[in-house]
């Protein structure tokens, strides 16, 4: 009998430890946070419909005129749109909520996910990729919210909850998902993984009278993406520039017609990551707001005049806290060329 208590304490103190030595571990790595399942109530505490019956998805949206000005404009709605229909197949009801999920680590700009349109539950499948050491003690805010219209700010919060650091350190060290149910959010399921990505690079020289350059890589939401572009070029019939573009604001109402493109100088380099439009110029580095496919661009609507070339040298990093507090929110160029693939 003392011999069997004795194993059953020395089994229990083998698993305590592999668990903390696994914790102690991912505190100096990143994590992934996938979020799955998500279901809230069919309607609003009110009894209500979420939405009105005549409200138009993303799909829909995609088709207005003012998406249509530009390639980029239009590969960010259709990449959108073939998303969502990919994860979310059916045209669902429209009186249900257009859901989408945030995540907010410390104070900065929360990552979002795509909208999953017309639905009350939905697998997201949706990854963000966060260093352990970026996550405040006090834990990170995940918000279910029914996402109507393009801006991404308007989103009404159905439900929040806040998750602590050592919650997401023992579900990726356990293998077990993190669940919470509220009263309007049902459920939502996150699984957490450590995250396992080697560095990645990838060049690409293209024509200034290209409208969308895609790269034969894509990125995870939350990792550091450094950019380099080269070149001189002609973006009218007198101006020769570089790829942080013209600074002649009589240029601007000839730039790609959405924000933040719209007010950025005249045919600089730009990226499409994911579903976000972003100004890249000759250089910045910048934590990636989106998961998904990387496509370049010239901020330019009018490619017929251009004249000469652009090359691209990306480098596509782990998360990092210290880069993240460097980046998130502000135009930087970290000084270190990428090393362009061979």
């Amino acid at each position: 009998m003392y011999r069997s208590a004795w194993y059953i304490a020395l089994a229990v103190t083998v698993l305590v430890c592999d668990s903390s030595a696994t914790a102690q571990k991912l505190q100096s790595q990143s994590l992934v946070i996938r979020v799955t399942r998500v279901e809230v109530a069919v309607t609003t505490a009110l009894g209500r419909a979420w939405d009105d019956a005549e409200s138009a998805d993303l799909c829909g949206s995609a088709s207005d005129d003012s998406w249509q000005h530009t390639a980029l404009a239009a590969t960010a709605a259709d990449y959108l749109c073939r998303w969502t229909k990919s994860h979310s197949p059916g045209k669902g009801d429209t009186t249900q909520p257009d859901l989408m999920v945030a995540l907010t680590v410390g104070g900065a700009e929360p990552f979002r996910s795509y909208t999953a349109p017309n639905r009350h539950q939905h697998d997201f499948n949706y990854e963000i990729a966060v260093p352990v050491a970026a996550i405040p003690r006090a834990g990170a805010t995940v918000a279910v919210l029914d996402q109507d219209g393009a801006d991404p700010s308007s989103g009404q919060v159905i439900e929040e909850f806040r998750l602590t650091r050592d919650e997401f350190e023992v579900a990726a060290a356990s293998g077990t998902p993190i669940l919470r149910h509220g009263n309007a959010v049902r459920e939502i399921a996150l699984q957490v993984t450590a995250y396992q990505h080697e560095p990645r690079t990838a060049s690409l020289e293209m024509t200034t009278r290209r409208s969308l350059a895609p790269l034969p890589v894509r990125v995870t939401t939350g990792e550091i993406v450094h950019v380099r572009a080269s070149g001189t070029y002609r973006v009218t019939r007198d101006d020769v520039v570089d790829a942080d573009g013209l600074d002649d604001e009589e240029q601007t109402p000839n730039n790609l017609d959405i924000e933040p493109l719209r007010s950025a100088r005249h045919g600089a380099a730009t990226a499409l990551i994911g579903g976000s439009p972003v100004v890249l110029g000759a250089c910045r580095s910048f934590v990636a707001p989106q998961s998904g496919p990387i496509s370049l661009a010239l901020n330019d609507r009018h490619l017929s005049d251009n004249r000469g070339k652009l090359r691209f040298d990306i480098r596509i990093e782990p998360p990092d806290s210290n880069a993240w507090t460097e980046l998130r929110g502000r135009r930087v160029c970290v000084n270190s060329r990428p090393q362009a693939s061979q």
